[in-house]
């Protein structure tokens, strides 16, 4: 039987599964892809839009990322898939960051056409915030960041008791050959979600 997999990250955690395509398509089936999705917009609240004033040029795609977006449906959606294993990683958080809106929801800053993607005649934006930019922009961000993913790690051992969680540690510094805060931010990511993963697993046994 086919080992049921959903993916919360990037295409490199999807590409995992390209490489040895044959063989994946037989062990595994991927049943949910969130892309790019900030573990902070992940767990906010959702955000009320008129859906006549989304931006019609989106591909099918970027259409689909922007309503993960906008309706928080994700983890309903896990919910409903049930999956054996689910993938995390961070190039959301990492390389986008987000933007806080006046009602206090947040969604991922992943469109280079920020105001023809997301309908900011309706949202309006309080902030936008990265986390590899500053020390103290990685510092603000961090704090709101893990407090997510310790809900996430909660919501996942409440309704996904025997779903196995892997975080994708991807070597960000072999992967571009460059140091730069990215892959610092990126590694700190990776230590701590790994390190709440385990603490979860100590507590299911």
């Amino acid at each position: 039987m086919k080992k049921r997999v959903a993916i919360i990250g990037s295409d490199l955690s999807q590409e995992l599964f390209d490489k040895n395509k044959q063989k994946s398509e037989e062990d595994f089936e991927i049943v949910l892809y969130r892309k790019n999705l900030s573990f902070i917009s992940l767990m906010s609240k959702a955000v009320e839009y008129d859906y006549k004033k989304l931006d019609k040029e989106l591909s099918p795609d970027d259409a689909r990322q922007m309503l993960d977006e906008l309706d928080k449906d994700s983890l309903s959606a896990l919910i409903a898939v049930q999956p054996d294993i689910l993938i995390l990683d961070f190039y959301g958080d990492v390389f986008n960051g987000v933007i806080e809106t006046q009602e206090g929801s947040f969604l991922t800053n992943s469109f280079k056409k920020l105001k023809g993607a997301y309908p900011l005649s309706d949202i309006k934006i309080k902030r936008q915030m990265s986390s590899n930019q500053s020390v103290q922009e990685f510092l603000a961000y961090s704090s709101i960041w893990c407090q997510s993913l310790n809900r996430f790690i909660e919501f996942i051992q409440c309704f996904l008791p025997e779903t196995l969680v892997l975080v994708n540690t991807i070597n960000f510094l072999e992967e571009t050959k460059r140091k730069n805060n990215a892959s610092q931010v990126w590694q700190r990511f990776n230590e701590y979600a790994q390190k709440k993963v385990f603490q979860s697993l100590m507590i299911a046994s």
